[in-house]
């Protein structure tokens, strides 16, 4: 999980470095429209394994604006691989876990992209990447 997460810190937050402002006000709409249409709302419960699939569904979407399809390829096959670790230490957890959702972070990110403040979205990524809801994640 530790490999992971740091992959994904020098990936995601390198590609938002590099290419977020390129992400068009559109773009930024569809990110935005990601968070609204998730059925859960914010500061209500769900189990962990809704919350990760939606936390993974934001970040694949936002990555998706690079076009990159090989960059994508890694990120999504490092989500399926962090899916899996969290599934297989969480196994007995999945479903009767519950979490107060709070997609904050995700709001943030496209709070700052929509204002054109890309050093703000990418501190509020690695913040994101790193937070795991309080879980008590062997990091």
């Amino acid at each position: 999980i530790r490999d992971i997460r740091g992959l994904r810190l020098s990936l995601e937050c390198d590609f938002l470095i590099h290419y977020g402002s390129q992400i068009t006000k559109e773009e930024i709409n569809t990110l935005s429209s990601a968070l609204t249409a998730e059925k859960n709302v914010a500061g209500t419960e769900t189990d962990l394994l809704e919350n990760w699939q939606e936390n993974v569904r934001f970040h694949l979407v936002l990555f998706s604006f690079y076009k990159n399809p090989y960059a994508y390829h890694v990120l999504e096959d490092a989500l399926n691989r962090q899916t899996m670790a969290f599934a297989q230490f969480y196994w007995d957890k999945w479903r009767r876990k519950r979490l107060v959702v709070s997609d904050r972070l995700h709001k943030e990110i496209v709070d700052d992209l929509s204002n054109g403040n890309i050093q703000a979205a990418v501190r509020t990524l690695e913040k994101d990447i790193s937070d795991y809801n309080g879980l008590d994640i062997p990091l």
